[in-house]
This record gives C-alpha cells, structure tokens and sequence, in this order.
C-alpha cells in the first residue's frame, strides 16, 4: 500500500493538453517530492495508529471473552460439585436407611420366630391355661398403658396448675398496682418571721420544754433558718407536734398553758382521724363489725410507713390480693380477709417502741 501510494506521488504529471509545458528546476521538483513524502508519511501514521487501535479493541474483545468463558467454566464447576456432594450425601442416606431395613427385617424374623414358638407353646396349653396365660398377657399390657396414662396425665396436670398458678398470680396482682413514698423521720414547720423562734422557745425555754414533754417530739430550731425541724419515731407524735405547733404560730399567743390546749385538742382531733381510716380501711376491704379498738389500731397505719410504703395502701393490697386468690382456690374468702387485714396489728407499736428503745438506749 505504501509502496503504491508513493509511485502515484512519484509518478509524473502529464501536462494538460493546450497548455505550455512549463520546465521545473530541480530544487522545486525535490521539494516536491520531499513535500509528498511527509504527507506519505502522516498518512502512514494515520493508517498504523488505526490498525493499532483496532488491534487493541479486537485484543480487549478477546480477552472479555476468554474471562466470560472462565466464569462460566468455574460456575460450571462449582455445580458440578456441588452435585457430586448431594450425591454423596444421598449415597450415604440411602446406605442408612438399607441399613435401617435390613435391621428391621431382622428384628421382624427374630419376632416371627418368637410368635411362632409362642403359638406352638400354646397349642400345647390346655384351655384353662391359654385363658390364665391371656389374661396375663392383657393384664401386663393394661399395667403398662395404665402406667402411661398416668404419667401423661401427671404431666399435664402439673402444666395447668402452673398455668393456673401464673394467671392466679397475675389477677391477684391487679389489685397491687400503688404508688410508693420515701419514709421519714422528721417533719418541717416553716416559720412566717424567724423572730417567732425566741417565742416558741419562751422564757428560760419554758414553751419549748412544755411542746418537748407535751408531744414527746424533739425540737430542732437551729438546723435550718426559717425552719423548725420535728423528730421522732414515732410517726402519730410528730404529726400531733406539727399540727399543734402550726396553730399556735397562726394564733400568736405561745404559753404553756394555750400550748397544753391546743396539743390535747390536737391529740383529740388525730385519733378521730385514725378511727376514720381504719373504719374507712375496714370498709374498702369489705371487713365488717369489726370491734373499735381494732379498727383505731388499723387506723394508725395512715401516718405509719413499712419499707416506704403507706401501711394502710399496703393492707388494702394485699388483702385484696389475698381474696383473690382465696376466690380462685375456692377457700374461706372471710377467714383470708381478716387474717391478711390484720396481719401487720402488732408492726406499728412493735416498730415505734424498738426505735424509741434504740433512740433512748
């Protein structure tokens, strides 16, 4: 191709007819030449970067097609194992299984056999001893069934008993459903004017002294500013105290003897407060006829709390819990009622004296 390209640019031109023949020197006619060359050679250049490039993208092809052929080739593979193992594995299933088969024709044959020598040993037997040998045989397969009925029902009594125990529970635990509250010890009166303080204390301590022997309460009046701190064990005590103290303030006249006053009339009012809630607790729980003294023992549950909660919340849970469950086991429902209302009769004086002790001791 280069070789035709260059005789056609070496070839020389025929002058056109009717036209002077013009006579070129020697350099025009090398520059001539040497100008086809170059375009010779750009072309040439041209037609080998095509073939190149054409090479290269045939190459590219090529080799897409060869990676093509070897996916296909390792999925082939991989297929083919993996049909080589479940052939494996069904080879190996089936031997099982004809080793299963082959066991049981044996033990079949074996049993065959025993039948057979039982029969003959029968046909032997008169009829009164094929009839003991019967029952026998009945009885033992009886003993066996039976023996399994009863397990089977052990098992499914024990699982509904738990079930029942697990719902009983969950019902009765629907009337447990209170709020908690942190147990204290103490009690604050806030003071409207801190010079209210040298009042309450009195002469030589004379009204603090009488409040202190009155109640039966501790007076703090230098732990806080504008506050009084109340304390003690002994939950009816300090409530009396912070009743009383808070009317004497709002009343202005502070001495032993308004002090005794207003504390008896404040005790009076406290204990129609107790009898109210325990005749109110009695009544929420359905307890009836309940004899006074006990119900006023009740009552003090409403200032007295047991691991932060309210005594009087706690007896009315768990009492109604208990009847609950007394429903549900079909039990005396009013021997659990009270048994579980007054369970808890001796914590509050119990309690109260043990700290006391402690505080004095």
């Amino acid at each position: 191709m280069f070789k035709e390209l260059l005789e056609k640019l070496l070839a020389p031109k025929q002058a056109p007819k009717k036209e002077p023949v013009v006579v070129q020197t020697e350099d025009v006619r090398l520059a001539e030449i040497r100008t086809k060359a170059k375009e010779i050679v750009l072309e040439a250049r041209d037609q080998a970067l095509k073939i190149r490039t054409e090479a290269e993208e045939e190459a590219r092809n090529i080799k897409s097609k060869v990676l093509d052929e070897e996916k296909k080739l390792a999925t082939q593979q991989s297929e083919v194992e993996t049909k080589m193992r479940d052939l494996e594995e069904r080879s190996r299933t089936l031997k099982k299984a004809k080793e299963a088969i082959e066991k049981m024709q044996a033990e079949a044959e074996t049993m065959l056999r025993d039948r057979k020598g039982e029969l003959e040993r029968i046909a032997a037997l008169s009829k009164d001893e094929a009839k003991k040998l019967l029952l026998e045989q009945v009885d033992k397969e009886l003993s066996i069934e039976k023996a399994k009925k009863i397990r089977s029902m052990q098992e499914e009594v024990k699982k509904d008993i738990e079930e029942e125990a697990k719902q009983l529970m969950v019902e009765a635990m629907r009337f447990g459903s209170t709020d908690y509250v942190v147990e204290y010890t103490t009690s604050k009166v806030k003071l409207p004017d801190e010079e209210l303080k040298g009042r309450i204390i009195g002469k030589e301590g004379r009204n603090i002294r009488t409040l202190e022997e009155l109640t039966g309460v501790e007076f703090d009046l230098d732990s806080t500013p504008g506050e009084i701190l109340l304390s003690s064990f002994d939950p009816i005590r300090r409530e009396i105290a912070r009743v009383s103290l808070e009317r004497l303030i709002k009343d202005g006249r502070i001495q032993p003897a308004r002090i005794e006053e207003t504390v008896n009339k404040t005790k009076e009012e406290i204990d129609h407060l107790i009898y109210k809630a325990g005749d109110d607790l009695c009544h929420r729980v359905g307890a009836y006829n309940v004899p006074r003294d006990l119900m006023y023992m009740l009552g003090k549950f409403k200032y007295r709390f047991s691991y932060g909660q309210n005594m009087i919340e706690h007896t009315l849970e768990e009492t109604r819990m208990g009847v609950a469950i007394a429903h549900e086991l079909n039990v005396n429902v009013d021997t659990v009622r009270m048994g579980c209302l007054f369970h808890d009769i001796g914590k509050n004086n119990l309690s109260t004296g043990l700290c006391q002790n402690l505080r004095t001791g």
